[in-house]
């Protein structure tokens, strides 16, 4: 099956270099040549299990992390209406230290059995077109309503951060995007913070708009000051 192959590979390319690891360093830790690895990462070779599972010991993920693959794209969430009824990929903005830094990230969604699903979430991303450049990386698990989905994730640098992802799911099947919370640990302050989120099914223009859309307006701090805490309660319009 090369496309499980090719995604395998790709896994395991996006968990060593989180880790900040050569291809050499990982190929000694996991008794393998060089050569071996690359092609591992270019799908080139099918990995037995018990190589798999000692890959992942070596990474320090699960082996779900590995196989998390869909071998359907097309497909309904049983019960799930709206905005999250098909699951994909999704593009993530937020301010970050002081509202005057637009951060981007991508949000995938896979099916890693018939009614369990896995996220990964690639936090600061710097070129879309090489994900593996993004500055945190979590992985963890989905839970939809038809109001709203819950994501709980976890840090792979620093396990001891976790990232919960509150969305709200528009009823709209058409509608192009949503607005959630995004709460985990700052990493310049260390300390717990709530960010106001944008996804979309598509890219943004980063321009005026979408910042001013992220922004904590008078009405959140008028709304926060009478039940002293953080809330969305507004759509966005762009």
């Amino acid at each position: 099956m090369p496309a499980l192959s090719d995604h395998i590979g790709k896994r395991i390319k996006l968990y060593r270099k989180n880790k900040h690891m050569t291809q050499s360093e990982f190929a000694r830790l996991i008794n393998k040549s060089k050569s071996a690895v690359s092609k591992y990462e270019c799908g080139e070779i099918s990995i037995d299990i018990e190589t798999l599972y000692e890959i992942a010991d070596v990474l320090e993920i699960s082996i779900h992390q590995l196989l998390d693959f869909d071998t359907k794209k097309d497909y309904q969430i049983p019960g799930v209406q709206g905005f999250f009824s098909a699951p994909t990929h999704f593009y993530v903005y937020y301010l970050n230290r002081g509202q005057t830094n637009l951060c981007r990230g991508v949000l995938e969604i896979n099916r890693t059995d018939e009614d369990i699903y896995s996220t990964v979430f690639f936090a600061d991303v710097k070129d879309y077109k090489n994900l593996y450049s993004c500055d945190h990386l979590y992985f963890g698990d989905i839970h939809y309503s038809d109001s709203y989905v819950n994501m709980i994730m976890e840090n792979q640098s620093n396990r001891t951060e976790r990232l919960f992802i509150n969305i709200a799911n528009p009823f709209n099947n058409n509608a192009t995007l949503t607005v959630g919370m995004v709460c985990g640990i700052s990493d310049k302050y260390l300390v717990p913070v709530a960010l106001k989120g944008i996804f979309s099914k598509s890219r943004l223009p980063e321009d005026a708009a979408l910042n001013e859309a992220l922004r904590i307006s008078k009405d959140d701090f008028s709304s926060m000051k009478k039940i002293c805490c953080f809330t969305i309660d507004r759509l966005v319009e762009l």
